[in-house]
Order: C-alpha cells, then sequence, then structure tokens
C-alpha cells in the first residue's frame, strides 16, 4: 500500500528550500524506520537526522567511513534495516 499525504496546500507550486524541510520533517513524523544513505557533515540531512533522533526515530546507514557522523548520532548498519524492514 502507498499513502500519499502532504503537509502543504496545493497554493504551492514550486519546491523551495524551506517546503523541502517541511516535507522531509512531515514524512519523519511518520515513519518508523529511514534509511539515510549519506548525509554531509553540517548538511541538511544530517540536521534531517537530529530531527529524527530527537523524535525516536530509527535511522539506518551505511556503515562505511563517510556515515559516521551518522553512526554516531545513533545510525544503525543498513543490514539492520533490511533484516528489520517488515517488522512491526
Amino acid at each position: 500500500r502507498i499513502l500519499y499525504a502532504s503537509p502543504l496546500t496545493g497554493k504551492y507550486t514550486r519546491t523551495t528550500k524551506n517546503t523541502s524541510v517541511i516535507r522531509n520533517n512531515f514524512v519523519v513524523e511518520n515513519a518508523d524506520k529511514i534509511f539515510i544513505a549519506y548525509a554531509v557533515y553540517g548538511g541538511q540531512t544530517e540536521a534531517l537526522a537530529h530531527f529524527a533522533i530527537k523524535k525516536g526515530k530509527k535511522i539506518y546507514t551505511f556503515d562505511v567511513p563517510e556515515n559516521r557522523n551518522l553512526l554516531e548520532l545513533g545510525a544503525l548498519n543498513e543490514s539492520n534495516f533490511r533484516e528489520k524492514l517488515y517488522d512491526k
């Protein structure tokens, strides 16, 4: 099943940095598990990871040196994500 939902009204016709943050936060709030392939240190995706952790969400990523920032936040190895993807 797919759920199509948006926190934004129809008056928004263009994606902006602000509407992207609103959309991404909405997705995090409604997700049980989140996979982030890569996040630049200090970037918007890392900020989203911080937001998700504060919300008590489990984050998964690749266990590679480039994702040390996510792993230090508490992100789990992606192999756990594949195993738990369909766990309730």
